[in-house]
């Protein structure tokens, strides 16, 4: 939903009312994941969100994450207060080994990339606070950050996959569009998904902006805050637990489960 809570419509409506009037929370700092260990971090932040809504199997590794996102055309996005990662979101750019979504959505993803669109998928959102009315400010503001490397990099469309019941908010807070059938989703235990697009080149040209939309280019986000990003390096992968874990669940039919 980026995939990861399940909440309400309830809770849905009160995280529209955030976007409407956005308050920043008190030592709450947001940033890159700048070395292996801040990444490992957020990937285990993903992992215990994911285990309390039943999406993954257990694992020993107790970290989640995907193929696409391990290495150097993903980014890792934070939330902290002090030291602590309360919050997460992984940007992942097409590339040839394509996107977490192609696994449900291959067929309507090609044809975008027939049509020579760069896309980038948001995904693996995390939040150390079940109630997504409360993290709605964490949400909003990864949301940017995700936005605005994506401008940076010539993205010509971001693309998610919600829950149905989730749509409409991403609509009217983003302008997200339905770009695909409802179907059901292997990698988070089968529930339905829902594939969105999001046009920088259509929804910026919207009067008036959706809210969210408007924060983000009221406060846009600098090159420079992505410099240090953490670029994956295959030389400290190869030892990672980020590695075994991915290892793991190749190897093994049920997810890699205790």
């Amino acid at each position: 939903m980026p995939y990861g809570q399940d909440n309400s419509s309830e809770d849905m409506t009160a995280v529209a009312g955030a976007v409407e009037i956005v308050r920043p929370e008190c030592g709450l700092h947001f940033d890159v994941a700048r070395s292996l260990d801040e990444v490992i971090e957020s990937w285990a932040l993903v992992y215990g969100s994911y285990r309390r809504k039943k999406l993954i199997p257990p694992n020993r590794h107790r970290i989640h994450t995907t193929p696409y996102a391990a290495g150097p055309q993903a980014i890792v996005f934070v939330g902290r207060i002090g030291p602590l990662t309360v919050s997460t979101m992984t940007g992942i750019m097409d590339s040839d080994a394509q996107l977490p979504l192609d696994r449900v959505y291959g067929e309507e993803l090609c044809a975008f990339r027939r049509q020579g669109r760069r896309m980038m998928e948001v995904s693996l959102f995390a939040d150390r606070r079940e109630n997504l009315a409360r993290s709605s400010g964490s949400l909003l503001q990864l949301m940017r950050y995700a936005w605005c490397w994506g401008i940076h990099q010539g993205v010509t469309d971001f693309v998610i996959g919600v829950h149905p019941r989730h749509a409409r908010f991403y609509s009217r807070a983003f302008g997200f569009e339905p770009a695909g059938p409802q179907k059901s989703y292997a990698a988070v235990n089968d529930h339905p998904v829902v594939l969105l697009r999001g046009e920088p080149g259509v929804q910026l040209v919207r009067s008036p902006l959706p809210r969210g939309l408007q924060y983000f280019v009221d406060n846009p986000v600098p090159p420079a805050a992505f410099e240090s990003r953490y670029p994956f390096p295959a030389s400290e992968l190869c030892t990672s637990p980020i590695e075994a874990f991915l290892s793991d669940r190749h190897s093994s039919p049920c997810g890699d489960c205790e």
